[in-house]
């Protein structure tokens, strides 16, 4: 069979991706089946098992809620009961309404649900009845306490009449019907103990016919009372009504009695009912059962079909995996075969083709992929012999021209040499003179700062004169007020002097007016006396007036001398703070025409400065420049003495790869 390599490659595949795809088909089927039961399992028998247990316990919780509400009074705790009970109801119907969605094609789920369904409403309905007798016990009970209660009052005030009439009888007659009606009181009160007591219907039905009775309860009591107003007792007849009254609140139809009865009856339905309701509970748990019991089933109906289908994959794919193993062991061998032959021809000619000998050559046989490849070896040994005869004559010529490229570097390195050496010198140069221009501009950097320092204290200066001059001016004008002051003073005064003399002329009037008044007074004798000590009195003060007087004189005299001396000072300070208000502001405009020109100086030192900066940075870029062709005279001599050694290396490669070449074998041209 004239096949290529590929082909029987590609066969075995084939054959085995076959034989693969029949286990995966084999697999698939399996799990699709699997699959199937899985999902019927997961989609019917699962679903099945959780409402059906949310059922049961929807169903015993509604039953437990009952319960807590059969013994439960009080109205807000029979409330919750009641809609928990309901909620778990609810619940109910829905999890039975979603058993009916899955029961549609299985016919015994559908049984059992039907049954369920009908216990299921016995038992609500029911457990709603219970709820209502319930609530109608605790009512009647709440009438019974209040209607016992009345009751009992109405009876012990009863007995207290009966002890009150038997106390105060008068008559034989009278103590012995009084004996009577305690004993007959103490007898119905007995009998209707036992029936309130009882709680058996037939029981009470008994006791209250024996009370009804003539000679018991409540007639044997009306029988005394009425003997007793027959021997003219009047409160016998006031206790004659009172039996009514009882006749009524035991017997009557609302009576305690009949309620007790009533009572008694709702008692044994509430009990019938619980019976009832324990039955269908029993009963939707034997359905409940049914449900789990066929979805247990269906699991394990599913679970078998499960396994089945499991083992006859697992057979399967064992017999098709023992053939895919024989199958690939035959193509192995197969194709190993067709392989390894000329595999070991190409592998010894390659050999003989790496020791050297090119003159070799493969003898084809075959069409397919090794004979392709022998062509493709024997094409190449002839190419690589082409190749190693054009090498042996590049090599004689790179040698040549490798030797030549030597010595021109050699030359070339020399040149670079002095070159840098040149360019290092001008770099030194520059780098001096950089410094110099960097050493003018900082010096002129820094005269002009000291120029704006002084600028600055001069602006300070000459606001500190404009200060100056502003208080000079205020302390002038101040002068000058004060001189007016003074001068006014001066002749406020001069007034007072003239005031005081005037006051100095009537005290010497005012004395001589009193030394008359005193020689008149000597003249008039004893008359005169008094006239005479006034006139004394007034002569005195008019002394004192003249003395006082003669002292401000001579105060005001001095403040008059005073004031002359201060407005002669205040006129030489005026004239002097007018000087000096002049001086200062010749001051100021000599600050300010100086700081005018430092100004200037500080324009200049500013230019002076930036062309400075800007040889510095040309001087600098300059030097940069220089240096960099410093860097790369000095690369070009390190290229150049590279090169050169690169041209010896290259002759001595070109030597190496002529001693190479000659160790192969070439064949004869």
């Amino acid at each position: 069979m004239n096949l290529s390599v590929i082909q029987r490659i590609s066969a075995g595949f084939a054959l085995l991706v076959l034989l693969l795809l029949v286990i995966s088909v084999t697999s698939y089927r399996s799990l699709s089946a699997i699959d199937t039961q899985i999902k019927r399992t997961a989609e019917q028998a699962t679903p099945i098992m959780l409402h059906s247990a949310e059922m049961a316990i929807a169903l015993l919780l509604a039953n437990k809620e009952l319960m807590q509400f059969m013994v439960a009074s009080d109205s807000q705790v029979l409330s919750t009961h009641d809609e928990i009970f309901n909620l778990q109801r609810e619940s109910f119907i829905e999890q039975r309404e979603k058993l009916l969605s899955l029961s549609e094609n299985n016919q015994p789920l559908k049984q059992a649900l039907d049954q369920l369904e009908g216990d299921a409403k016995l038992f609500f309905k029911e457990a709603i009845n219970a709820f209502q007798i319930h609530r109608d016990n605790l009512a009647l009970n709440y009438i019974l306490v209040e209607l016992r209660e009345e009751l009992r009052n109405e009876l012990d005030f009863f007995n207290r009449d009966i002890e009150t009439l038997v106390k105060n009888s008068q008559s034989d007659d009278e103590k012995k019907n009084g004996k009577y009606l305690a004993i007959h009181f103490k007898l119905m009160n007995n009998d209707l103990n036992n029936i309130l007591s009882s709680q058996d219907l037939d029981d009470v039905e008994s006791f209250e016919e024996s009370f009804n009775t003539q000679g018991y309860g409540l007639l044997a009591l009306g029988q005394n009372l009425k003997e007793l107003i027959a021997a003219g007792n009047d409160k016998a007849s006031a206790m004659l009504s009172t039996i009514e009254l009882l006749q009524q609140s035991i017997s009557g139809a609302t009576g305690v009695v009949q309620q007790h009865k009533r009572q008694i009856s709702l008692i044994k339905d509430q009990a019938k009912l619980i019976s009832l309701l324990s039955a269908n509970i029993n009963s939707a748990n034997v359905a409940l059962s049914s449900l789990r019991l066929e979805a247990k089933t269906l699991a394990q109906s599913t679970t078998t079909a499960a396994k089945n289908n499991i083992s006859t994959s697992q057979i399967t794919n064992i017999v098709v995996s023992i053939v895919s193993v024989l199958v690939s062991i035959l193509i192995a061998l197969w194709v190993a075969r067709s392989i390894r032959n000329p595999l070991k021809k190409l592998l010894s000619i390659l050999k003989v083709i790496a020791d050297g000998d090119l003159s070799q050559r493969l003898s084809i046989t075959t069409k397919d992929e090794f004979g392709q490849l022998s062509q493709w070896v024997n094409a190449l040994a002839e190419k690589q012999e082409k190749t190693i005869r054009e090498i042996q004559t590049a090599s004689i010529a790179i040698n040549q021209s490798a030797q030549s490229g030597a010595e021109i570097g050699a030359d070339t390195q020399m040149m670079m040499n002095e070159q840098q050496q040149h360019s290092t010198q001008v770099a030194t140069a520059i780098q001096q003179m950089t410094a110099s221009i960097a050493e003018v501009a900082q010096n002129a950097e820094t005269a002009m700062l000291q120029v704006t320092q002084i600028d600055q204290s001069a602006v300070q200066n000459r606001e500190l004169m404009q200060q100056n001059i502003k208080v000079v001016s205020s302390l002038a004008s101040a002068i000058d007020r004060a001189a007016q002051v003074i001068e006014k003073l001066h002749k406020d005064s001069s007034n007072i002097g003239s005031i005081s003399e005037v006051i100095e002329s009537i005290a010497g009037q005012t004395n001589l007016l009193a030394l008359n008044a005193a020689i008149e007074a000597a003249r008039a004798g004893e008359a005169g006396r008094g006239f005479a000590v006034v006139a004394d009195e007034v002569r005195s003060l008019a002394n004192r007036t003249q003395n006082a007087t003669q002292k401000i004189q001579s105060m005001i005299d001095l403040l008059q001398t005073g004031a002359k001396n201060a407005v002669t000072i205040m006129e030489s300070s005026k004239l002097e703070v007018k000087t000096s208000v002049e001086q200062t502001q010749k001051a100021g405009d000599s600050l300010l025409e100086m700081e005018k020109k430092l100004s200037d100086i500080r324009n200049i030192s500013a230019n002076i400065a930036a062309a400075a900066e800007q040889q510095t940075a040309v001087s600098q870029e300059i030097s940069l420049n220089v240096q960099n062709m410093a860097q790369m005279a000095e690369k070009g001599a390190k290229n150049s003495e590279q090169s050169a050694l690169g041209s010896d290396a290259l002759s001595k490669l070109a030597q190496h790869q002529q001693q190479l070449v000659s160790h192969f074998s070439l064949s004869a041209i």
